[in-house]
């Protein structure tokens, strides 16, 4: 599956269960869950649930089913775990916008996989706060030029190789993740002044 075709069947979740939450962020939440070694969203539902302003889920059924298309992109050999946001048709601050929501979301299932935080590795505490640091990204001054696409490309990049790289840090076994290259989003943003 595509991660635009991901992104609009998340959308349709969304809709359906009268939230408007961004598709992105659901992915995020899915993804920081299972690197945090989640292994079914049933049992987070109530979290997710709350995440997502809903009184309740109606449809339990397709929460799970998306939640492990996430899942075997993200733990599966493919190497074809891809970030879900919107086509490049929309404009650059929407898309950067999504991006941003997808580390919150990420941050937030993370969270809901108890963890020795004092354990982590450095380099997932420093990738947890380069999250942080992009889901704080303010869209408003962003310009639609060459090279803002570039900057935003390198964002889309990073998430995608970072997640991956987090999976083989925090499951050792995971061997498919080993030599993807993390880099400081912070030290990205100050270079790029994108916000």
């Amino acid at each position: 599956m595509s991660q635009e075709a991901l992104f609009d069947e998340l959308a349709d979740f969304l809709l359906q269960e009268g939230t408007f939450h961004p598709p992105s962020e659901l992915q995020g939440l899915f993804t920081g869950f299972f690197i945090a070694g989640g292994q079914s969203v049933s049992s987070i539902a109530q979290d997710i649930q709350l995440f997502l302003e809903l009184e309740h889920i109606a449809d339990t059924t397709k929460l799970e089913s998306l939640a492990k298309k996430v899942s075997v992109k993200l733990l599966g050999e493919a190497l074809d775990y891809e970030v879900a946001l919107p086509d490049d048709e929309q404009p650059l601050a929407v898309r950067m916008k999504a991006a941003a929501a997808w580390c919150e979301g990420f941050l937030a299932g993370f969270s809901l996989q108890p963890m020795e935080q004092k354990a982590l590795p450095p380099l997932i505490s420093e990738a947890l706060n380069d999250y942080a640091a992009i889901a704080q990204v303010d869209v408003e001054y962003i310009e639609e030029d060459e090279d803002s696409e570039k900057d935003y490309a390198e964002v889309v990049e990073f998430l995608r190789l970072s997640a991956m790289s987090l999976v083989g840090l925090i499951k050792p076994q995971a061997q498919h993740a080993k030599g993807a290259d993390i880099k400081g989003a912070g030290q990205y943003f100050e270079a790029k002044k994108l916000h």
